[in-house]
């Protein structure tokens, strides 16, 4: 006889009950795909769907991102399009009553009517260059919570000469890595008067700021210019090292100046060109390897001009019979033997200058923008004790002490090169010698004034002068600003039909985008409702076998 295997009562209706669990729940995943479309309820279901499904919807929201920026750049374009397209039409109609103004035939009344119309025109372009779409103002740049112009037309916002050559702007993404400029500088629309120079004759740096460290010795105390040099002076008496070389001073000039008058005191000047001529015995002099000069308040500077970590200087002080350390101490304000480090931000001049460039009155009013340590102010230049660059400097150094006053961290402008041309050269001094970097930057303020608005202002002067020689120029410069615009609103409506082309583009992609995603995630709801029912009948079969399966016990009879 063959083996057999006893099947219990218990073992069908375990079996019969597995496979009516495995049956419940196909007809569940069914249902669910019924009910919501789709192929996927776990990640677990299609790990290689799952994925590509997740990718798609990450391209979709970029895409919608990308269409909101679109139509907001848009729209923003268009704003500005309708700005520009008012400005031509006020400068054609500036331009056609000025034609009428030029004629000879016209009154002086009838000229103040026209004056009059010319005002409501400039104020109309004011009015337009502080533009402003969604509480943003287009013309203003990246500072669009700043109005282009204040009530009387001239700029609001800082006009620089970085600015001007590096004008800010706002963009938006479009797509990935494609950005598109949105805003229309005003600078380009309205122009700008420079306010009496211009770069070449300021030179500053719009390049960013430069740090490098710089050894500087300071004087504990004003030089005593009434001390007498002349007792028992040992000819190697001072010697200044920078940088590993030796300078030794001309202890024999040294020796000749004599302070002990009291209406005579020694010239500052005079010991700053007895240091600087100190030579390192091969012709070598001390300024060629340091700055030597006097602080605002009379202590004597030594800076080394090399740069790096390892930049140092030392005051060495031999003395002599006649004359001790003590005294030469007291005469530099500088401990013997002292070695410094210290550290510097300075900005290098790009420009040059001569003397012949300089005239007081140009230079006089004309503002420069100094950003120390994030903390900005417009300094103004003042009278000019001279008309060259040494006055120019002069000038400068004075409205610098002004607005950084000692003992707080005060900036100096300095003349370098040799004539005729020569540069300005910006520097943080009585900084501390702690490794400390101070962040300076120094910009010349170039422009306040727009041209166009100028222009307007000057022939309605002439208007009401009855001036006919000034109104016919206007023509001219009316002729150049309409250009100009014309310019800039083509600018503006190429950079339109881009947006409009890739507006497209974007639905294009999105449509596709979509159809994919539906191919990969979407279920043939015919192909599902017939599964579902052929698994439904599935269902319905397999409880019916159950049915036979278990067999009525005591219990069923008792009910």
């Amino acid at each position: 006889m063959g083996d057999f295997v006893r099947v219990t009562n218990n073992m069908l209706i375990g079996n019969m009950m597995w496979n009516l669990n495995n049956n419940l729940r196909r007809l569940d995943k069914l249902q669910t795909q019924n009910a919501t479309g789709k192929k996927i309820r776990f990640p677990s279901d299609d790990p290689i769907v799952a994925s590509r499904v997740l990718k798609l919807k990450t391209d979709l929201a970029e895409l919608e991102q990308y269409e909101k920026n679109n139509n907001d750049a848009l729209s923003w374009l268009e704003i500005t399009e309708a700005a520009v397209a008012d400005i031509g039409d006020v400068l054609q109609r500036a331009r056609e009553l000025t034609v009428r103004a030029a004629t000879g035939s016209l009154t002086t009344e009838d000229k103040e009517k026209i004056s009059s119309e010319m005002e409501q025109l400039k104020k109309q372009l004011i009015s337009s260059g502080n533009t402003t779409y969604a509480g943003r103002y287009v013309f203003s740049g990246y500072n669009t919570d700043t109005k282009l112009f204040d009530e009387d037309g001239k700029y609001n916002i800082d006009i620089t000469s970085f600015k001007l050559e590096n004008k800010p702007s706002s963009s938006y993404e479009i797509s990935i890595g494609e950005d598109i400029q949105v805003s229309t500088n005003g600078l380009d629309i309205f122009g700008y008067e420079d306010i009496g120079f211009s770069l070449s004759k300021l030179p500053y740096s719009g390049s960013g700021v430069e740090e490098a460290k710089r050894a500087n010795l300071s004087a504990t105390s004003p030089v005593d210019l009434n001390f007498n040099f002349t007792t028992g002076l040992d000819p190697n008496a001072v010697q200044i090292t920078v940088d590993g070389t030796v300078y030794k001073v001309d202890s024999a000039k040294l020796g000749a100046l004599n302070g002990e008058a009291p209406n005579d005191p020694i010239d500052k000047n005079e010991i700053l060109e007895i240091l600087k001529d100190a030579e390192d015995g091969s012709g070598n002099k001390l300024r060629d390897g340091a700055a030597v000069y006097f602080d605002s308040s009379n202590n004597l500077q030594l800076e080394s001009k090399s740069y790096g970590e390892n930049a140092e200087i030392q005051v060495d002080f031999t003395g002599s019979a006649g004359i001790s350390v003590a005294d030469l101490e007291g005469a530099f304000g500088i401990s013997d033997g002292t070695i410094v480090n210290g550290s510097e931000a300075y900005i290098e001049s790009t420009g040059t200058l001569n003397d012949g460039d300089i005239v007081g009155s140009i230079f006089e009013g004309a503002e420069i923008l100094v950003d120390l340590n994030g903390e900005s102010k417009r300094i103004t230049i003042g009278a000019l004790p001279s008309d060259d660059v040494d006055g120019l400097v002069t000038a400068i150094n004075t409205a610098f002490d002004a607005a950084y006053p000692p003992p707080n961290q005060s900036i100096v402008a300095t003349k370098e090169g040799t004539g005729p041309d020569y540069t300005i050269r910006y520097t943080t001094k009585d900084t501390p010698l702690d490794g400390t970097k101070p962040n300076l930057k120094v910009d010349v303020v170039r422009a306040e004034e727009s041209t166009l608005l100028e222009d307007f202002q000057d022939v309605i002067d002439a208007m009401n002068a009855g001036d006919e020689d000034k109104i016919d120029d206007f023509l001219e410069k009316a002729d150049a600003h309409i250009d100009r615009v014309l310019s800039i609103r083509a600018d503006i409506g190429a950079r339109v039909n881009r947006m409009e082309l890739v507006k497209s583009r974007i639905e294009d992609d999105n449509l596709s985008f979509t159809k994919l995603l539906t191919q990969n995630e979407d279920v043939d709801m015919a192909e599902v409702i017939m599964n579902l029912k052929n698994q439904e009948n599935v269902y319905r079969a397999s409880l019916s076998v159950g049915a036979r399966v278990i067999q009525p016990t005591l219990l069923d009879f008792l009910r």
